[in-house]
């Protein structure tokens, strides 16, 4: 029979007359409604075992107050017990499903653990239950910006808006949500009613301005520059940051091509500051004459750069930049002139910084050539003549320099040759250098660059220490003698060396420097276990630079409040855009590749954990003999423990060990990691992170490419070669994974394999076909070596495909990495390194790889890598030795001499 939709049905009205009775069962009587209410204050105090003892109160006569047991499990939260608190919480709310403070309270539970999209859940539920809520609003929007549901916040904030329309956060962060989701006109009709509703104080003050310069942000991103530059000009009272003021404004004209206009305030801002590049570049912009590097300039524009710097250098003589920046620009004759004129000053002044301004030169091969002429004859002049150019005075009399001329002199060459690849020129002048005055730090640190770049890590670790040493208060030495300790894979003296700047309370050095987030030390610690095949705690390392990633995104949590409330809009928007592309930073790329690669040597070689010398001990036991061991074994660590509490009695630490207890590491070698159950998995979630993070990578790519292959999922493996392409069209390596593509789908190519998908074959023929172009895939590799004949590394990864595509063609492939006859400029140590390694490992040709370390090891006499054990040995133990302590008492003043 047809009921009419006017009239209830009787199961409703049962559930209805239900739910009253039970709204009315949750409310409790006055004392007891009080006693709920002190919960809530002992809660946001921070007061935990009063707020507990209080819930305690009313659940002895109340044991299923809904309320009050969602209030305890937040409480038990607090104190660390999430497992009781999550119980509480669940039976809390299932006893008050209409209860809107305890879904708040779930939602809470669950944003504490970071499980946002749980909790965003659970505050829509509580806001049916009580929709005009303003706390529960505000949480629900900080969750909603937090996760960049900007839809959601922006519907969160209007509704806040409606109910607190007189309160300013609500008109601003309705705004910025609305600039974030760039609907510009939306964000500037807000900001014009807010502004409407302002009053115009008698002094500027900070919150306005900034109110002024972030409506003017809003402006420029629209693309409205003109709106934007009239803004300025009407608000220009209200601004308390001038200097940004000023550079808007220059800005601004630029963007519009308001030239005359730019240039003149360009001047004004050179004038204010005429060292800052930002402002030359700008003024080269405002008169049409910036190329990149001076690329491209026709010689009309250099000779309006040339007198635009001649004026600048008479109106500003102390400057650097107007003296400095001509260098980029000019050429031949008159680059030697400005040159010289640029050096000479600095050289006399004893700049030692000076060869890190000019590296940026050494670019330009003619450059490079004209500053190794002009300080060569620097040195043959002061050696002769104690002079620089022969220059002469105002009076006619030959310029002499000062001894130390020749100094400077030796010491920039010393980095000139370092970086020019000619090792024992650059040792030659900086060991002279040394000689000469054995006081200056720098030459010590440049020493020890020098044997980095020779592939002495040992060495340069050495030299590192001692420049250290003379200096025991500069952090930057400190930290930079860590760094390449670690390279060196010397970790308990680099963590000792680190631990002078960490307080003399901190136990465990690196433990600490980890909850610091001292992402460059853990990241060098990862990469030194790495080398000394301790995988577990490799990995282990690189984990924790990814956690504090997340933290760092955590973190963002309570500037969402804070920005709002001070008012620091502009600085604001650009945390939270910083914070979008925050996994493209490099310490978290660099980690992610590791634990990408590490993951997929993993999943090619499980880890096999080995006993331990106790476990075998115990192995060769009778079973009598093992419960002797054991039960002598649990003894001592008794009478150790019991030890280890009077002692901490009678050093009266036993409060501070109550205030702090250590929590114990579940997995302290990283072997939980080392036997996680889907590695490739693992390695892919990494992977896509930094693919969409990072696209700009080629290595992210490459690396695609070879977890994808093991995965046998090729689709993406031509999405990762082809991202790879676009990038970087001629990269050895890309050309090693066409060719292990073109190898891995060969059943698919001749219709041997037909389990994939008919659309997925045909794409693969036809992306094979486009990367064959006609020829077989020898021919593609040798056409491949022909047009990179002179390049190393493409020869070494040509040769290792000609194996792999055809065994019987080794030697030729031998010949071929050996020999380096016809290579293109100076031998490159690393590539060298990847050509043994390849002979060694890959081809497994020892005699071979033996006679090629030989040959290496005459070109590279410094590096470690083609050193024999022994000789690394005895290198290792000379630096292991107490150093001599040098005097230098009588040190030599004669520059000739050195």
């Amino acid at each position: 029979m047809h009921r009419s939709s006017h009239f209830p049905t009787q199961r409703y009205l049962v559930e209805k007359i239900m739910a009253q009775q039970q709204k009315k069962s949750n409310v409790l009587p006055g004392k007891e409604n009080q006693l709920f209410k002190s919960i809530i204050k002992f809660y946001e105090a921070k007061q935990y075992k009063k707020g507990l003892k209080a819930a305690d109160q009313i659940l002895k006569k109340y044991a299923e107050h809904g309320e009050t047991l969602s209030m305890k499990g937040l409480i038990l939260n607090c104190l660390e017990r999430k497992q009781e608190a999550y119980e509480f919480v669940r039976k809390g709310l299932k006893n008050d499903l209409t209860s809107h403070v305890c879904w708040h309270v779930y939602g809470l539970l669950y944003r504490s653990d970071r499980e946002y999209n749980e909790a965003i859940k659970c505050y829509k539920n509580a806001l049916k239950h009580d929709k005009e809520n303003k706390q529960i609003l505000r949480d629900l929007s900080l969750l909603q910006v937090h996760t960049r549901d900007l839809e959601g916040f922006i519907d969160t904030r209007r509704r806040l808006l409606v109910l607190e329309a007189t309160r300013k956060q609500n008109w601003i962060s309705f705004a910025i949500g609305s600039h974030l989701q760039k609907n510009y006109t939306k964000a500037l009709s807000i900001l014009d009613e807010y502004e409407a509703t302002m009053e115009n104080p008698q002094k500027p003050d900070f919150e306005t301005s900034e109110f002024y310069l972030y409506k003017n942000m809003i402006l420029e991103e629209s693309g409205d520059y003109e709106a934007a530059l009239s803004h300025l000009e009407k608000v220009e009272r209200q601004i308390l940051d001038k200097l940004h003021l000023k550079e808007k404004r220059a800005e601004l004209f630029l963007k519009l091509k308001k030239y005359p206009e730019a240039e003149r305030h360009y001047r004004d801002l050179v004038a204010t500051n005429p060292d800052s590049h930002d402002y030359h570049t700008g003024l080269r912009s405002a008169l049409q004459l910036d190329t990149k590097d001076g690329a491209n300039l026709t010689s009309e524009q250099q000779d309006k750069l040339i007198s635009l710097y001649d004026e600048l250098s008479k109106e500003f003589p102390k400057s650097d930049a107007t003296s400095r920046l001509p260098l980029n620009f000019i050429t031949g004759e008159l680059f030697k002139q400005k040159l010289h004129k640029y050096v000479a000053p600095r050289l006399r002044k004893g700049i030692p910084s000076l060869f890190t301004d000019l590296k940026s030169l050494y670019k330009d091969p003619s450059k490079t050539q004209i500053i190794e002429t002009l300080f060569t004859t620097y040195k043959k002049n002061s050696e002769e003549n104690s002079t620089l150019l022969q220059e002469v005075d105002e009076s006619g009399q030959k310029k002499t320099e000062s001894p130390m001329v020749l100094f400077w002199v030796d010491y920039y060459l010393a980095q000139h040759y370092d970086y020019q690849g000619d090792t024992d020129m650059a040792l030659k002048l900086i060991d002279g250098a040394i000689m000469h005055t054995p006081t200056v730090i720098e030459l010590y640190t440049t020493k020890a660059r020098i044997y980095k770049h020779a592939g002495n890590l040992q060495e340069c670790s050495k030299y590192f220490e001692k420049a250290r040493e003379m200096d025991l208060a500069d952090r930057y030495l400190n930290s930079k003698s860590v760094i390449h300790l670690l390279r060196s894979d010397q970790v308990e003296k680099a963590t000792s060396v680190i631990g002078l700047f960490i307080s003399k309370d901190v136990d465990d050095t690196i433990a600490h420097l980890v909850e610091m987030q001292c992402n460059w030390f853990v990241q060098e610690l990862a990469e030194s276990y790495y080398r000394t095949n301790n995988l577990g705690m490799a990995l282990k390392r690189f984990t924790n630079i990814d956690k504090h990633f997340n933290d760092f995104i955590e973190d963002q949590f309570d500037f969402h409040t804070y920005c709002l409330r001070k008012m620091t809009l502009r600085a604001y928007v650009k945390m939270l855009r910083y914070v979008d592309n925050i996994f493209g930073q490099n310490f978290f790329v660099k980690a992610a590749k590791w634990i990408a690669k590490m993951y997929i040597h993993l999943h090619d070689h499980p880890f096999v954990e080995q006993k331990t010398v106790e476990e075998q001990e115990l192995d060769k036991m009778t079973p009598e003999e093992k419960q002797k061991f054991i039960r002598k074994k649990n003894k001592a660590e008794k009478k150790k423990l019991e030890k280890e509490v009077d002692d901490t009695k009678t050093s009266g630490k036993e409060k501070d060990a109550k205030k702090k207890p250590v929590v114990a590491d579940p997995d302290p070698e990283g072997k939980a990691l080392l036997q996680a159950e889907d590695k490739l998995g693992l390695a892919a979630k990494f992977l896509q992170k930094i693919q969409r993070y990072a696209p700009d990578d080629v290595e992210v790519h490459l690396l695609g490419c070879q977890l994808y292959l093991k995965k046998k999922k090729y689709l993406l493996v031509l999405q990762s070669l082809k991202r790879a392409a676009a990038l970087s069209p001629n990269d050895p390596d890309l050309h090693r994974y066409k060719i292990l593509f073109i190898n891995a789908v060969k059943g698919i190519m001749d219709g041997t394999d037909t389990s994939m998908n008919a659309h997925v074959r045909e794409v693969i023929k036809s992306e094979v076909a486009s990367f064959l172009g006609g020829k077989k895939v020898a021919d593609l590799n040798q056409s491949f070596l022909q047009a990179h004949i002179l390049s190393l590394h493409h020869r070494a990864v040509a040769a290792e495909m000609m194996v792999l595509l055809d065994g019987s063609r080794k030697a030729e492939a031998l010949k071929l990495l050996t020999n380096h006859d016809n290579v293109k400029g100076k031998k490159d140590l690393q590539e060298c390194v990847r050509i043994h390694e390849l002979i060694k490992d890959e081809l497994k040709e020892s005699g071979k790889a033996e006679e090629y370390r030989l040959q290496c090891r005459a070109v590279f006499p410094h590096a470690l890598y083609f050193m024999t054990k022994e000789e690394r040995e005895k290198l290792k133990a000379s630096l292991n030795k107490e150093p001599e302590k040098e005097t230098h008492e009588e040190t030599n003043p004669n520059p000739t001499q050195i």
